[in-house]
This record gives C-alpha cells, structure tokens and sequence, in this order.
C-alpha cells in the first residue's frame, strides 16, 4: 500500500467524534474543518466500531466526501487482554506499512496506552473534539513538517 500522506490521525470515535457513546458525530464538522486545511493528513480508524463495521461503512458516517476519501485504512485488531492494547495495534499497523511520517492518536480512553506515549492527544469523553484540541493536533502536524524539511536539507 501506497501512503499518500506524510501525518497520520490514528482516529477513536467514542468520546472524539462525540460525546460518550451517543453515536451522534457532532464533532465531526471540526475534523472536516481540520483536513482542508491540512491537506498532507490521512486517516487510520482504531476505533472499537471497527470490529463490527467495515471500512466503506464506516465512512458513511462522514458527510464530507474529502474526509471520507482520506479515511483509507483500519488499525489491526489485537486482543485486548492488557493495558496498552490499542497503542499496540497502532504501533504494529506502523510496523506492517514502514510508515515514518508523523501521527497522532486521537482517543479519549486513557487504559488503551502507555502513560506518556507522546503521540497521543486525549478529549474528553463528556466533550469530545473541541477547537482547542484541533488548535493543539495543527501545532503537531506543523511541528512534524518542519522537522520532516530540516531533515531533507540535512540530506543534500
């Protein structure tokens, strides 16, 4: 698989794309808003909601078909018989396609990962997404571009 995208979003639903489990997606408007104006990110899906829907299904819950073509894959499904579980699948699907560039984990479940895994971004469950928290993701994406050129120039 070809990645076209130099960032990543590893992307939870659950206490992200809303509040809680309400399944509404309200939060969804300002991860639209985020990817036009990034247009290097991608997204992997590592919610739970992958165990039960398939990828093409789960894009149907985004009304924006930009946000949805960058949707293109599904973290791997390990099991969760340990604290750390879906920073483990995220780490492996790293693994499995030699991806280098930058991501984030956006998920609001504190158990699924390490304490101090850097490229985690909590929300708050009762809250979900909130501009703050997008403010916070396009620091990081910048962050990772500039590093990504002073690298480049370091090469030449």
């Amino acid at each position: 698989m070809i990645i076209p995208y130099t960032y990543l979003i590893f992307l939870d639903f659950d206490g992200v794309l809303h509040r809680g489990t309400s399944g509404t997606f309200r939060k969804v408007p300002l991860l639209d808003q985020f990817l036009a104006r990034h247009p290097q990110v991608g997204i992997v899906l590592s919610t739970n909601w992958r165990m039960s829907e398939d990828l093409e299904s789960l894009k149907g819950y985004f009304t924006d078909p930009e946000t949805a073509r960058r949707i293109f894959d599904l973290a791997p499904d390990l099991p969760a018989a340990r604290h750390g579980a879906r920073q483990r699948e995220i780490e492996l699907w790293l693994r499995q396609h030699q991806f280098t560039g930058g991501f984030t984990a956006l998920d609001d479940s504190p158990d699924l990962f390490d304490r101090g895994w850097e490229p985690l971004m909590f929300t708050d469950p009762r809250e979900g997404l909130t501009a703050a928290d997008m403010d916070a993701l396009a620091i990081r994406v910048a962050a990772a571009q500039q590093g990504a050129a002073r690298r480049a120039c370091a090469c030449r």
